[in-house]
């Protein structure tokens, strides 16, 4: 990636070159961030960038009331795409996703102890 010349200002944050864009699908067609009125750059500026906060506030926003969020979360969670996909950035989703399987190894740990 090329170093950026100044600093992007919070309406001009880098998005991450690494981030896909969603499938076209059934479920992706009622996506509310296809709306015409949406900046897909809001979903996959990098988190580290200036200015990111406010754009991933953007997104996460539009995702609060998305249809297909559900989807969306399935689609982020089996893909481990970068980016906001239903609310969630890349670095929120994999600290929950290590809980969820922190706590299914705990789980099982307490499970052959008491077996």
């Amino acid at each position: 990636m090329p170093e950026p010349t100044s600093t992007p200002s919070a309406v001009e944050a880098e998005p991450w070159y690494g981030a896909r864009i969603v499938p076209d699908g059934p479920w992706t067609r009622r996506a509310a961030c296809r709306a015409p009125d949406v900046d897909p750059e809001w979903f996959t500026t990098d988190e580290d960038a200036a200015g990111a906060d406010e754009l991933i506030a953007k997104a996460k926003q539009v995702c609060r009331g998305c249809p297909v969020r559900l989807w969306c979360r399935i689609h982020a969670d089996e893909t481990g795409e970068y980016g906001v996909y239903a609310a969630e950035t890349h670095s929120e989703r994999v600290r929950r996703q290590r809980a969820w399987h922190q706590a299914a190894a705990d789980a099982d740990a307490a499970e052959q102890v008491s077996a």
